[in-house]
């Protein structure tokens, strides 16, 4: 016996993540201001990731999206540390690249938590 197909979901909340990261990035382009350059990159990349996340993920349980969040949030903080610490060593295969995806999966965790939860309170 077949279950009841999950729901789905358009990523449009990291989608719209996306294009202030890119609105940010290019106001910090021309005032030169290196903190918003470097944080428009991160938000671009986490939720650029999260979109693709999240038609996946939106099809699971709700436990699930809150692991997704809570091991995605612990793996990327452990990437920026690693990054932070070892800024000065030059590795080609670093920890560090964990940051990214696992960013890009609590981005996509929380949004769906959110959402899974707006949905069913209806």
């Amino acid at each position: 016996m077949m279950g009841a197909p999950r729901p789905r979901r358009d990523p449009v909340p990291e989608l719209v993540l996306l294009a202030t990261g890119a609105a940010l990035f290019a106001v910090a382009s021309v005032l030169d201001l290196d903190g918003l350059f470097i944080g428009s990159i991160f938000l671009c990349a986490f939720a650029g990731l999260a979109a693709l996340f999240s038609s996946r993920l939106a099809q699971q349980s709700l436990g699930t999206k809150i692991a997704a969040t809570v091991i995605g949030l612990a793996v990327t903080a452990f990437g920026a540390v690693w990054m932070i610490t070892h800024a000065s060593s030059i590795e080609i295969f670093s920890p560090a690249v964990l940051l990214y995806p696992d960013g890009g999966l609590a981005l996509s965790g929380l949004i769906n938590s959110v959402t899974h939860r707006a949905a069913t309170s209806r």
